[in-house]
């Protein structure tokens, strides 16, 4: 499903003003680097909003009436990652006196990280995103060291979507007033229950599978109420899981997913809201077969 700018701006302005402790956290942090000269490295998985706290930093920092231009290096192979920044398209031109937002930086490897050198970028101020924690990030290869000591890099861990489940509401609240308008709807009421079962899931997928699913119920609906497929939600996050327990539950929610949409990998993409490259990368990881979707 394709977000639409509407809807990421309003879920970024919950998030960094609410009132969860994790959240709270990552506002410091912003509120600590936005104002300095330091390089930046937002660290979550894909869906948890590290979007939203690149553009925190650059509308806090004294860069901020100059360019903020992005580019999601997972999309990209090495080659075109190498045209966008340093050929004919040059970000890197376009974006002196800027900040410039490089996310799935992992994507791109060891060897065409080490091109991102102070002397290259110029008057920039760059902010890196990578999935997962920074010890897990560098062990496993996927960003180097070395460039995390060369770009003197801040580091920004942003929580998933299951650490800040007192949110919920208020996130459920604005996506469907948003997909409500746009569908020429007026549901105004989510029955308590359907926000239980929906505090209780994991998210693997993070915000784009919330709004995917609040997207699918408000199609669905008919009246004022929200008629949500509440009957997907089987795992209730509050469990006493281990780490093992949760792969599963992601495991057989992306099956799930790949199997109504026929096998094709683009379209459960679509449909979990999230790059069709995070998503192989996700099936790789869980050992998911051809042969069992």
């Amino acid at each position: 499903m394709s977000r639409s700018p509407a809807s990421l701006a309003a879920l970024g302005d919950i998030l960094l003003s609410g009132r969860s402790p994790a959240w709270r956290e990552v506002r410091r942090l912003v509120a600590l680097s936005a104002p300095t000269a330091a390089n930046v490295l937002i660290l979550g998985g894909p869906g948890t909003g590290r979007e939203y706290v690149a553009q925190a930093v650059h509308a806090l920092s004294p860069r901020r009436e100059a360019p903020y231009l992005t580019l999601a290096c997972g999309a990209l192979s090495s080659s075109e990652w190498e045209r966008a920044l340093f050929g004919a398209g040059k970000l890197l031109a376009k974006a002196q006196q800027g900040t410039l937002f490089l996310d799935e930086v992992g994507a791109i490897g060891l060897e065409i990280q080490k091109q991102l050198t102070p002397a290259v970028l110029g008057d920039v101020r760059l902010v890196l995103a990578a999935e997962g924690p920074l010890g897990v990030v560098m062990r496993e290869q996927r960003f180097g060291s070395e460039l995390f000591r060369r770009l003197r890099l801040f580091p920004i861990p942003v929580p998933e979507l299951a650490q800040y489940p007192e949110m919920l509401p208020e996130l459920v609240r604005e996506l469907v007033l948003f997909h409500s308008k746009k569908s020429n709807k007026n549901i105004d009421r989510i029955p308590p229950e359907t926000l239980r079962a929906m505090a209780a899931w994991d998210w693997p997928g993070n915000l784009p599978e919330l709004e995917s699913f609040v997207q699918r119920a408000v199609k669905q609906s008919t009246g004022r109420t929200l008629m949500a497929p509440v009957g997907e939600l089987a795992a209730p996050a509050t469990a006493p899981v281990g780490r093992s327990t949760l792969e599963e539950v992601q495991r057989e929610h992306i099956l799930r997913v790949l199997r109504e949409c026929g096998g094709v990998v683009k379209k459960a993409a679509a449909e979990l809201g999230v790059p069709r490259t995070t998503l192989n990368a996700r099936i790789k990881k869980l050992a998911i077969r051809r042969g069992e979707f």
